[in-house]
Formats: C-alpha cells, sequence, structure tokens
C-alpha cells in the first residue's frame, strides 16, 4: 500500500514524457529556432522574382494584384494573362495566402512583392512553432527540437518556403488544423475545434487534394476518449468547414471554356494530365528520383535516417496516419512530384515528426553527450545548406538576362500596357 501511494505521488509530480519540457529552456530553444528562420529568409529576400519556378510566384503575385486593385472579385482568381479581351482566371485553387498578401498591400502600402514573401516566412515560423508544440506533446523534448530544426531549414523549406506561393500556407495550415484539432480532443474546449475547422476549410480551398487531412482528423478521433455528443459536434463543425470549399469547386464545375475566360487553368482541363493511374507510377525512375529528393532537397540524408529510426518505434502510430496521407499524394499526383519539387513541402510537417521521434529514440537509447548533440546540429545544418544555397541564393545567367529585358520593357511601355511574353518549360 504505501509502495503504491509512493508510486501515485511520483506520478502525479512528474508529467508524461510527451507533455515534459515546460522549463524555460524549451521555450528559449524554439524562441531561438523561430528567430533564425525567419532570419535565414530574409537574407536577400528583395532579390527578383526569378529562378526556380519563377512564374508560379508571379501567378499569384497577379491574382492578389488584380483583386487588391478591384479588378475581380475574390472568388474568381484573375491573371494578367489575356484570354481574348478579358484576363483570364486561374480557378485551379483559391489561394488564401495570396490574397493575405494583398490585403497587406492594400491596408499598409510598400512592394506586393514583399508582402508575399512575408506571408510565406510567417507560414514556415508559425509552422516551425506547432511541429515543436505537437512533438513535444507527442513524443517529448528531443524529439521537438529535431522537428522544428527539420521544418525550419530543411532546404526545401527555405527554398520555397521564403517564395510568393501557395506551399507555406499548406504548411502552415496543416500544422494547426492538426495542432487545434489535437488540443481539443484533449481540453474539450471549443473554440479549438473551430481554430482546426478554419485552417481545415482555408487549406482545402488552396488546394483540394488538401481533403486527405480529414484522414489523420478521424484517426486522433477514434484514438481519443471522446464518446457521444462529441462525434456530432465535430461531424457538424467540419461540414460546415467544408462547405466553402466544396462550394467555390461546385462554381468552378460550371465555369466551361465558353462560359468564361478560364483558359487552360481549369481542374478539368488538367484531368487528364494526371490520369489515375499514372504511367510514372510503372515507371522505376519515378521512384529512384522519389528517393534521391528524399534524401536530398527535401530531408536531407540525416533527416531521412532519422525518419527511418521513427518508423522502428512504437510511438510512430501517433503521426503515421498523417504522413500516410501524405505520401498517398505521390501516388494520385505523381507527375507533380516529377516535376515540381515544391509538392515535397507537403511532406515535411508529418516526416519531421517522424524524424523527431527517431531522434528521440536516439537519445533516450544512447543518451549521446552534448559534444555529440552539437556536431549533429552543426552537421545537419551544413547539410542543409549544401542543398540550399544553390537554388535560393544564386542568381543564374539565364535570370540575369531576364531582369535586364525587364528594365528595358518597364521603360518603354506604359504601366497597364500588355506585354507578351514566353516563359516555363514551354520553350
Amino acid at each position: 500500500m504505501e509502495a503504491a501511494a509512493r508510486t501515485s505521488q511520483i506520478s502525479q509530480r512528474s508529467p508524461p514524457p510527451g507533455d515534459a519540457a515546460h522549463s524555460g529552456g524549451g521555450y528559449g530553444w524554439i524562441a531561438g529556432v523561430v528567430a533564425a528562420t525567419i532570419g535565414v529568409r530574409l537574407v536577400g529576400i528583395t532579390q527578383p522574382l526569378v529562378g526556380t519556378f519563377a512564374t508560379k510566384h508571379c501567378v499569384y503575385a497577379m491574382i492578389a494584384r488584380n483583386w487588391g486593385e478591384g479588378r475581380a472579385p475574390f472568388w474568381q482568381p484573375t491573371l494578367d494573362c489575356l484570354a481574348g479581351d478579358e484576363r483570364a482566371w486561374h480557378l485551379m485553387e483559391w489561394p488564401a495566402s495570396a490574397y493575405a498578401a494583398a490585403c497587406g498591400w492594400r491596408w499598409f502600402g510598400g512592394s506586393l512583392d514583399l508582402w508575399g514573401r512575408a506571408v510565406s516566412i510567417f507560414c514556415m515560423a508559425a509552422a516551425t512553432l506547432l511541429a515543436y508544440l505537437l512533438a513535444r506533446r507527442w513524443f517529448g523534448e528531443p524529439a521537438a527540437r529535431a522537428t522544428s530544426l527539420l521544418v525550419g531549414f530543411a532546404p526545401i523549406s527555405i527554398i520555397y518556403g521564403r517564395g510568393f506561393m501557395l506551399e507555406p500556407s499548406l504548411v502552415f495550415l496543416s500544422c494547426l488544423a492538426i495542432y487545434a484539432f489535437d488540443t481539443w480532443l484533449r481540453d474539450k474546449r471549443i473554440v479549438w475545434l473551430i481554430v482546426s475547422a478554419v485552417a481545415l476549410s482555408l487549406s482545402v480551398l488552396t488546394k483540394v487534394y488538401q481533403l486527405l487531412l480529414i484522414v489523420p482528423l478521424i484517426v486522433l478521433f477514434v484514438r481519443s476518449t471522446s464518446r457521444g455528443r462529441a462525434i456530432w459536434i465535430a461531424a457538424v463543425v467540419g461540414a460546415v468547414a467544408l462547405a466553402p470549399a466544396a462550394a467555390w469547386y461546385y462554381w468552378v464545375s460550371t465555369v466551361s471554356a465558353t462560359s468564361g475566360p478560364a483558359v487552360d487553368y481549369h481542374p478539368s482541363a488538367r484531368a487528364a494530365i494526371h490520369g489515375i493511374p499514372h504511367p510514372l507510377l510503372y515507371d522505376p525512375a519515378y521512384y529512384v528520383g522519389v528517393a534521391r529528393n528524399l534524401a536530398t532537397m527535401a530531408l536531407t540524408p540525416l533527416g531521412l535516417l532519422l525518419v527511418v529510426a521513427g518508423l522502428c518505434d512504437r510511438r510512430v502510430r501517433l503521426s503515421l496516419p498523417w504522413l500516410a496521407s501524405c505520401v498517398l499524394l505521390l501516388f494520385l499526383l505523381p507527375l507533380k512530384f516529377h516535376v515540381a519539387d515544391y509538392y515535397y513541402l507537403n511532406l515535411l510537417p508529418p516526416a519531421a515528426l517522424l524524424a523527431g521521434l527517431g531522434w528521440q529514440v536516439v537519445v533516450e537509447r544512447f543518451a549521446p553527450s552534448r559534444s555529440m548533440v552539437a556536431i549533429a546540429l552543426v552537421g545537419s545544418l551544413l547539410i542543409a545548406a549544401r542543398y540550399t544555397i544553390g537554388p535560393t541564393w544564386r542568381l543564374a545567367d539565364e535570370d540575369r538576362d531576364v531582369t535586364a529585358a525587364a528594365a528595358v520593357v518597364r521603360e518603354v511601355t506604359a504601366v497597364d500596357e500588355p506585354v507578351a511574353t514566353l516563359h516555363g518549360s514551354t520553350l
């Protein structure tokens, strides 16, 4: 009886592993990582929007400007590219982060380009914080630190986490939806469920394939102790959250090439390109490319090794459904991953959680010294820098020609005068 009483007292005094590290050291760590995450992305932030996938940056800048200047309603993302005598509609997604940048530009002025990049930087910094908190809750402080490093400093995170793109917002919204939903399951405060629902709604509006995020949310709910009325509350809030996306995509389905200037920026026009099953799925070179990208640009070799270590631990069940739903995209959209490596950002948060768990396993089993931890930290950052510096801060010679040509065009044309251009891989 006395032994049982002592055990009970110890368990009451000691928080479970996932809730450990509420000390100032943990908060100091994540504050430093978030600050560094922002700082590294501010380097060369004023360089022109050229280089890797520059067309994507310009597309969302066009959408933001056309809405910000009142040329288009918010439900019609509009490009400067002309379809006949009208500006073209871009109906592949409803770009929430582009509109957020437009709001800042309209209200406070300045450079629209910088506002778009600032939104992406905020999203990656916030995602780094949320991933840290989630990993600490599920696995422990060592896992949380490793997770935050990978989300903040993975090459793919820096390269595309500072541009005028949608993918950084998807990373943030995914992390927010999972973290807020898990928090609601723990303390039952309805505000967390609402936050999760809003994040899910904006995420699906931004990219329809984010519907896969429902899978880990359902698994979290099933594994919780929630019963009875909580099921109906979650179902109703979830349905309301998805209603805007359902309404917008339904409207898009009613728009055809004859009823609006949608051109080829329409889901129906892209369906044949990404047909299921895609021929790439039968090409071994595709899977070799996926492995190479995961081991270099996406996770680095050390990060991928830690993911493998995390998969070998029984606690993997907490984050595996999220990773599985993201990995499914590799089979649903293989062409996207084959030609556009920024799609690997979708895999980053759950993969980083697994890498964090892998580091937790290393710490628990081998108890590395501080010097060994420091060596691993410096080594991981150097490896990330190896794959980051080139595509992020080095301006290719052909892009220097583009900026020179753009300067000449600005001198000899009016602001609203149409300019014909060629871009992308079509050449």
